[in-house]
Formats: structure tokens, C-alpha cells, sequence
């Protein structure tokens, strides 16, 4: 188990928002993925920052369960937004 002091994210995108395009999944993506290299980070608390940084780029080497994860979270992100998504876009910006 892991804990994150409070944080405030800001975010700036060129895409517009409601036509279509995803954006909201991508977001949630992102974010989906910067709160997992955040686990990492905390999981090394108290190591030396060479040893932090070695661990994070070992761990930032997505497999298909990080993948996972990264979908189920940003689908989550997306039911917030959006209600009832059908998770087409939060998969297509996972996977590809």
C-alpha cells in the first residue's frame, strides 16, 4: 500500500474538448499513468535518488498488466466524466 500527499493537477491541451476526438480518455490515460509512475516513486521512498530513478525506468517498462491497469483506471476517469462510457476510447488510447 502506497500514499500520495494531496496534489492539484493542471492541465493545457490544444484538442478541443466534446468533438469527438477522445481527449477526455486521453487525459485519463495520462493521468492514469503519471499516478503509477507516482506508486513508483513511493515505493522507493527512503532509497537514494540514483536507485529511485533505476527502479522507476525498470518499472515505467510497461507490460500488459501495467496496460491493464492504466485502461481500468482511466475508465474510471471516463465513468466520472462521462457517466456511461462505452470504453472504446479509453482502450484505443491504451492500446493503440
Amino acid at each position: 500500500m502506497f500514499s500520495l500527499f494531496p496534489s492539484a493537477v493542471t492541465i493545457s491541451s490544444n484538442l478541443p474538448i466534446g468533438a469527438g476526438l477522445g481527449s477526455s480518455a486521453s487525459f485519463c490515460v495520462s493521468l492514469a499513468a503519471a499516478l503509477l509512475m507516482a506508486k513508483f516513486y513511493a515505493n522507493a521512498e527512503g532509497d537514494s535518488i540514483d536507485h529511485i530513478t533505476d527502479s522507476v525506468h525498470k518499472s515505467l517498462n510497461i507490460d500488459e498488466d501495467n496496460l491493464e491497469l492504466i485502461n481500468k483506471w482511466a475508465f474510471e476517469g471516463e465513468k466520472i466524466i462521462h457517466g456511461r462510457p462505452s470504453g472504446i476510447d479509453n482502450n484505443v488510447s491504451t492500446f493503440g
